[in-house]
């Protein structure tokens, strides 16, 4: 009886063991430090659980460290980007994946200028120039994946809800 007991508690101890392991493998994988954002502010999203909030330090970091991972630069006051998280949040949902979010306008994390330019000359090829001054500069709703430092897909403002959404599912992956 006691050989019988001590196998079903040593099963039970490495079944911990291993689904503790797993746990930690995933946090691992992403090492990408987060704060949970506020997204209150997004009137048509449902389910906030995939975006963790970054700073702009954060995702310069990505860059340096060739990591990977789905990016949005927006804010809740941008119109377009109203429109494009519900559609972001339904596929990262679907795909179980995070989206880190880099809130522009983020009172406790305020952007300073020179970081600014630090990220755009790293996302260069992917901005858009603004007519006003004829300089390029970073809009948004901005959506992009990065693989190894690089980034591999990007999607700057909106199109019809169809056309986003197909052009989030090969970002998003």
């Amino acid at each position: 009886m006691t050989s019988k007991y001590t196998k079903v508690l040593l099963i039970i101890c490495i079944g911990m063991v291993v689904l503790l392991t797993s746990c930690n493998s995933k946090k691992a994988q992403d090492n990408i430090s987060y704060y949970e954002p506020d997204m209150s502010e997004y009137v048509r999203l449902e389910d906030s659980d995939c975006f963790k909030g970054i700073t702009i330090d954060e995702l310069l970091e990505i860059f340096k460290e060739n990591k990977s991972a789905i990016i949005y630069m927006g804010y809740s006051q941008c119109g377009n980007c109203q429109q494009a998280v519900p559609i972001m949040a339904d596929i990262a949902k679907e795909k179980g994946v995070s989206i880190y979010y880099l809130d522009f306008y983020n009172e406790k994390y305020p952007i300073e200028d020179d970081t600014i330019v630090e990220l755009e000359n790293i996302l260069d090829e992917y901005l858009m120039i603004d007519p006003s001054d004829e300089v390029k500069k970073i809009f948004t709703p901005h959506l992009f994946s990065i693989k190894d430092g690089k980034v591999i897909k990007s999607q700057v403002g909106t199109l019809e809800e169809s056309e986003l959404k197909e052009i989030y599912e090969e970002i998003i992956g």
